[in-house]
This record gives C-alpha cells, structure tokens and sequence, in this order.
C-alpha cells in the first residue's frame, strides 16, 4: 500500500478531540436544537450509536440504493462506514421535544482524509439528517464542520459522490457551493473537444462526485 501524503497522514493520526477542537457553534446548536453534537471515530461509537446511525442511512437511503448502480449491499456499505479511518460528527437529540427517540441519531456526517487526484481532501461518504429533524440546519452545521476541519488539517477541498436520484441532496450541495468535481465521469473541463464517443461512454453514469475548494 503506496504511503499517504505527510498532511493526510497527519491528519488520519489526529485523536478525536483533536479533530473536535475545529468544531464551532456547539453551544447555540444546543440551546436551540436541544441537540448534542460528537466527534468520534469509528471505533469510539457505542454499539448503540453505531447501530442508530446504519438504521439512519437505511432509512434515507435504501432505497436509492436499490435502484442504483450500486445496489444494495448492507454488508459492503457497514464495512466502508465503520472502516477505521472513518470519522463521524454525531448529532443525538437531548430530549424528546423533537418527537424523536433519544436513542435515535438526528443526524450526522462520516468523512476521512484522503488523497484524491493529487490533492489532500476531506472525503465526505455519508450526510444524513433525519425526516423529522430536516430544515432545521442541521446539513449546512455539519458541512460548515466539515469546512472548519478541513482548512485546520490543510485539506484543499472537501468531496462527495452524489446519486443523479438524489436530487433533494444534489440541490442542497449546489447551494452550498459545490460543483462538478474534474473527477466525475461525466466532467468536461471548458476547452475540451466533446465528441460522441466520449459522451456515449458516461450516458449510464447514475452518481456524479462534487467538490467545494476549502
């Protein structure tokens, strides 16, 4: 396995509470969300919280899944989310005034560094919000975490890969400034020729990857 860049490296090291000193707002989050908010990583989640946050992603995302070129693999899927290097910022509901169980997860992002296309990024495999717990914030509070920590770690930008379906997410990631990322199968960067061929290879693409500079 070729070694990781020294800033990734350095990163993928770091304790959680190092990581967590990046967090901002925590305090207003919780006065008026009722809302506590973690940094850990995979290995730190409780059997419990792990188990919330696979039952979140299933539920918002099953099925997507099953009509995608991905399938549907909860095996393979629990292995990338619990992967050591993972990392996940956790918001846990502090009462029921929300009407969702204090056992459950409202929501939570999962993300590693990692070198992609030559540059050191935050990769943001999972943000998921609860139905009940939706247009309150929380999404654009996690990826401004995901900002805040990518910029302290010397990350050049954070990246993600989108279901086409997913439209509702496709929206809320175009407002918060990402854009088609020169990774995406289906990039055409302005001065490239576009011919048939090359168009006809990516018209079965269902996912898109995106990506905002930090």
């Amino acid at each position: 396995m070729p070694r990781q860049p020294i800033l990734v490296q350095r990163a993928n090291q770091a304790s959680a509470a190092q990581l967590a000193a990046s967090i901002t707002g925590q305090e207003e989050l919780k006065a008026s969300q009722h809302v506590d908010v973690a940094l850990l990583t995979a290995s730190e989640l409780p059997q419990e919280l792990r188990e919330a946050v696979f039952a979140l992603w299933e539920r918002n995302m099953r099925t997507l899944y099953v009509e995608s070129s991905f399938g549907w693999d909860p095996t393979s899927k629990e292995r990338e989310l619990f992967h050591t290097t993972s990392r996940f910022i956790v918001v846990c509901p502090t009462d029921n005034a929300s009407m969702i169980s204090q056992s459950d997860v409202i929501a939570y992002t999962m993300f590693r560094f990692d070198r992609e296309d030559g540059q050191n990024v935050v990769y943001c495999y999972e943000l998921q919000v609860h139905e009940k717990a939706q247009r309150m914030g929380l999404g654009k509070y996690l990826m401004q975490q995901l900002a805040s920590i990518g910029r302290t770690w010397h990350m050049k930008k954070i990246m993600l890969t989108c279901l086409k379906a997913n439209s509702a997410a496709k929206r809320f990631y175009i407002t918060s400034g990402f854009e088609l990322d020169p990774t995406s199968p289906e990039y055409i960067s302005s001065d490239e020729e576009i011919d048939e061929g090359q168009i006809d290879e990516t018209v079965n693409v269902d996912y898109e990857i995106l990506s905002v500079l930090l």
